[in-house]
C-alpha cells in the first residue's frame, strides 16, 4: 500500500480597508456638496467654501492634512453610512 504525504497551508488574506461612512462637506450658501475623501483641493461654486491641504512640518505618518475654510457662512459637515455595519 502506498501512502500519500500532503501539505496544507493557510493563506491569510489581508483585509482591504473599506470605510463605513463617507464625509460630506456642504456649502450653506450655494448648497454645493463635496465628498472629502475624493477631493484634494477644491472650492464651492460660490467661493464661500475652500478645501485645501496642509503638509506636516515634522515627521509624521500622514502625507497631508485637509483643511476646510469659509468666507461668510460655516459649511455643513456630516457623515453618510455607505455599507451595513453588521451583515
Amino acid at each position: 500500500m502506498v501512502g500519500k504525504i500532503g501539505f496544507s497551508s493557510i493563506f491569510v488574506e489581508e483585509k482591504v480597508y473599506e470605510p463605513l461612512y463617507k464625509t460630506i462637506v456642504e456649502c450653506s450658501e450655494c448648497g454645493d456638496k463635496k465628498e472629502i475623501v475624493k477631493i484634494y483641493k477644491s472650492s464651492c461654486k460660490c467661493g464661500n467654501l475652500n478645501i485645501d491641504i496642509c503638509e506636516p512640518t515634522t515627521k509624521c505618518k500622514f502625507k497631508y492634512f485637509q483643511t476646510i475654510s469659509f468666507k461668510e457662512t460655516e459649511p455643513i459637515i456630516y457623515d453618510i453610512l455607505i455599507v451595513q455595519e453588521f451583515p
